[in-house]
């Protein structure tokens, strides 16, 4: 069973689906390949609810090292050249302050809510931010898996 459009899947599909072809869809909602192996390898899931407990659980047991894997993965802002430029300068300076990627779940959010966000969190101390951006990768994985399925 493989889907050309992997949105609108049932749970039943996603657990039908071959190993390999799981993981690329696990894989669009975070970067870690220990989260994806272990979703892949947590298959079948019962319901939604019960995918989407298994995904938090999994996501907040891993590394720091994983977490800063899925963090690193690309984003796009969506934003006017002069609020992305100022989005993506901010993003550099914060990547140097704490060695990963920034992080939001942006849904719902205006390049300047963003903007506005990370003029915030670049501010942290190192031990909030990593909890901070755990948090958002977390709604990531979420709002991914939900889309996935509706």
């Amino acid at each position: 069973l493989l889907c050309k459009n992997c949105m609108n899947m049932s749970v039943d599909d996603l657990n039908n689906l071959p190993p390999d072809h799981a993981a690329q869809e696990f894989g669009k909602y975070c970067g870690s390949p220990m989260w994806v192996e272990k979703m892949v390898g947590a298959r079948p899931f019962p319901n939604e609810d019960a995918m989407l407990r298994q995904a938090q659980q999994t996501w907040f047991a891993g590394s720091r090292a994983e977490w800063i894997t899925a963090f690193n993965q690309y984003a796009e802002t969506g934003a006017n050249p002069e609020i992305a430029a100022k989005i993506t300068a901010l993003e550099k300076d914060y990547k140097s302050r704490f060695g990963y990627a920034f992080v939001l779940e942006y849904t719902g959010k205006s390049p300047e809510e963003v903007l506005e966000i990370i003029k915030l969190r670049i501010k942290n101390n190192p031990y909030d931010e990593i909890k901070i951006a755990t948090a958002e990768q977390n709604k990531i994985i979420k709002a991914g898996l939900r889309r996935m399925l509706s």
